[in-house]
């Protein structure tokens, strides 16, 4: 995201707070730089009027990492799957090649394919040996 983006943006402040003053704060959100909101300026980033700029990014450096809600279980679950210590698949060579000629098979709707991973999932947590680098994997 920090190379697509134009400016960072650190300030939280919306507006100028001086009297009768009502311009946007640099390195604020609404910072011109990122792109123009009124049909009578144009963009100070691309130069266009309101019609032809379509926007651009800032970034916000946070001090900790943000993870996605939305992804936080699936996320745990493919870490369950892998080793610690190597980052191999903790599945027997036999069950992955089952898994994976059913992964790639043509007939896989979206109930099909949960269930798969969900049996992928059971299968890799039964297993607290890893097959390539021999090193112990305890879930919590």
């Amino acid at each position: 995201m920090k190379q697509v983006a134009h400016i960072p943006v650190f300030n939280s402040r919306l507006y100028d707070e001086s009297p009768g003053c009502w311009n946007p704060v640099p390195y604020g959100p609404l910072d011109p730089r990122l792109g123009i909101c009124n049909k009578t300026s144009n963009c100070q980033t691309c130069k266009q009027n309101l019609s032809d700029c379509v926007g651009h990014f800032g970034y916000i450096d946070l001090a900790m990492p943000v993870f996605h809600v939305g992804f936080f279980r699936l996320i745990i679950q493919m870490l369950q799957c892998v080793c610690k210590y190597c980052s191999a698949l903790l599945l027997t060579g036999e069950q992955k090649q089952s898994f994976l000629r059913q992964v790639n098979s043509t007939n896989l709707d979206y109930l099909r394919r949960k269930a798969l991973h969900k049996r992928i999932v059971a299968a890799s947590k039964k297993i607290s040996v890893c097959a390539r680098c021999g090193h112990r994997n305890v879930f919590t």
